[in-house]
């Protein structure tokens, strides 16, 4: 719709999105236009709809030709063509026909005018907060410095329809209820931003929301009034988010209903007014002071997400990672002793020897997995150093899974290749043991006896190793127990959630919208349909 008034730019975080890059490259059909501000927003829904009808159409008649070209490449029949066409219009919801006409229908009136009108005011809300300084907008208008939802969604209407916005801002109005007022002047586009803005954006974007809603509704058991909420952009939350919200909003907010309070207070208490005036204003008192305490218990919230935690984390099990990473260092260096030796001599010798020595494929599958024994040597250290420190240190949760890719890496010493420690299978030859006197070469030896002695020294201790090196992984797994375990849907989840809370609150923006708004819905600071479609 904006693009036919405006040729309005993309929201800021999908400029460079993958499905933006495929849109540029597209042939996208002209399609003419004689609409601009002075349009109104069903004149521009009709000719949306208008478009959408002419594109679907000619998809229609695309996929086709597209039946059609493969009808014609198997020569098919016209009956076996109708036979086919009639299997799909009963196995699906589909009715292709055998000739069908293309013709566009011609459209009057919009279609979904109601959802094209909330995507409209959706995008708008979403371009206002996220190019705002901090990210944040109130609910609720309360000082210059910083707009309201409602304000910047005016704001937007004003950029982009300039002498008409009013015309479309009310137009908008009267197709998100029929409300009036004298006092305000959108009184149904400013409720449906207040109440049903993050649902709707919920419903848009598959419950991953990109914008998120703050409340204090849910701390005290009389709700109906909102002490205080806010809009954020995830992108920009973060460890200062609150401090910001404390800084400029909160305060503020709690200036503003004191003085409401306190003049409620006043006239409820004034015998010179009617005992209805003194009614109305003791409700307002009481809501004032329920909104009072709302903020109050809003703001201890926020400081108790903002409070270092520490992971369930014992000492005992920073012993047990820091051994365990002395060991897998350990067999990283024999490891890669015994690579260089077996590299040099694959190097030296013909194929044939080292088919009769070892098998026809044993150096060659060596060669391709010594990367990725190492990797897997690596991310074990990795994640034994990272958890040998201190349960206030934040551990990310796929260093967990290292552990198992580590220890499947090792391996056994068994005939199958399921791990490096296989090789003692063929390194721990009689033959090769030979070679070896006192744990080195023996004297005198040629060179690819010498290689073949390092190959076999120390191949049974290495064994020792490794299989140590698996029995801590496991024990280790065992002892990392997950704090934020209460409707995880995983243990990964749950180690996410330690490493998002480790330190205080602190948003890992790869963990997904899930993950990191979990604290918010426990602490209750958030909608309840927030746990009911975004926590399922």
């Amino acid at each position: 719709m904006l693009r036919l008034v405006n040729d309005e730019d993309p929201l800021s975080p999908y400029v460079s999105h993958p499905h933006r890059d495929l849109l540029n490259k597209t042939e996208i059909p002209d399609f003419e236009n004689e609409l601009d501000v002075s349009d109104s927003i069903y004149d521009v829904a009709v000719r949306v709809s208008q478009i959408e009808e002419e594109i679907e159409t000619r998809l229609a008649q695309y996929a086709h030709e597209i039946d059609s070209a493969v009808f014609d490449f198997f020569d098919l029949s016209e009956d076996l063509r109708r036979e086919i066409l009639t299997e799909i219009s009963l196995r699906t919801n589909e009715s292709p026909q055998l000739n069908p006409s293309f013709e566009v229908e011609d459209i009057l009136e919009p279609k979904n005018l109601e959802t094209k009108v909330k995507d409209l005011i959706l995008h708008l809300a979403l371009k206002a907060i996220l190019t705002t300084d901090d990210g944040i907008a109130p609910t609720e208008a309360q000082q210059e410095n910083y707009e309201s939802i409602e304000e910047l969604v005016i704001d937007q209407f004003e950029r982009i329809w300039v002498d008409y916005a009013d015309e479309r801002l009310s137009e908008g109005d009267s197709y998100l209820g029929n409300q009036q007022s004298a006092d305000v002047p959108y009184p149904n586009l400013q409720k449906w931003l207040k109440e049903d803005l993050f649902e709707y954006h919920l419903d848009r974007f598959e419950n991953s929301p990109i914008l998120w809603r703050l409340t204090s509704q849910r701390l005290t058991s009389d709700g109906d009034a909102e002490g205080f909420g806010c809009f954020v952009d995830y992108r920009q939350f973060g460890q200062s988010t609150f401090d910001r919200i404390q800084s400029n909003y909160l305060e503020e907010r709690k200036s503003v209903l004191s003085d409401l309070r306190s003049s409620a207070n006043r006239r409820r208490n004034d015998e010179s007014l009617s005992s209805t005036e003194r009614a109305e204003a003791k409700e307002e008192y009481d809501r004032y002071e329920n909104q009072r305490r709302q903020v109050d218990a809003f703001e201890e919230q926020l400081l108790e997400l903002t409070q270092p935690q520490e992971r369930e984390w014992s000492q005992e099990g920073q012993e047990l990672a820091a051994d365990l990473a002395n060991d897998i260092e350990l067999l990283r260096e024999r490891l890669n002793d015994r690579m260089n030796a077996f590299e040099e001599l694959a190097e030296m010798s013909s194929e044939e020897w080292l088919a009769d020595t070892f098998t026809d494929t044993f150096t060659d599958y060596v060669l391709e997995e010594k990367e990725e024994w190492f990797t897997a040597l690596d991310c074990g250290i990795e994640a034994a150093e990272e958890y040998a420190k201190s349960a206030d240190s934040s551990v990310e949760p796929h260093l967990y899974d290292y552990l198992n890719y580590c220890e499947d890496n090792i391996g056994t010493t068994s005939y199958s290749r399921n791990g490096f420690l296989f090789l003692h299978y063929y390194f721990g030859d009689e033959e090769f043991r030979t070679l070896v006197e006192e744990g080195q070469p023996r004297e005198g030896m040629d060179k690819q006896e010498t290689l073949l002695a390092r190959l076999a020294a120390g191949i049974d201790r290495d064994a020792e190793i490794g299989e140590r090196i698996k029995e801590r992984c496991n024990k280790l797994q065992s002892k990392i127990e997950i704090t934020w375990d209460e409707g995880c849907s995983s243990d990964w989840e749950g180690r996410a959630l330690d490493e998002v809370m480790t330190g205080g609150y602190n948003p890992v923006k790869k963990h997904g919208v899930a993950v990191n708004i979990r604290p918010l819905a426990v602490q209750q600071i958030v909608p309840d349909i927030v746990e009911d479609d975004v926590l399922l």
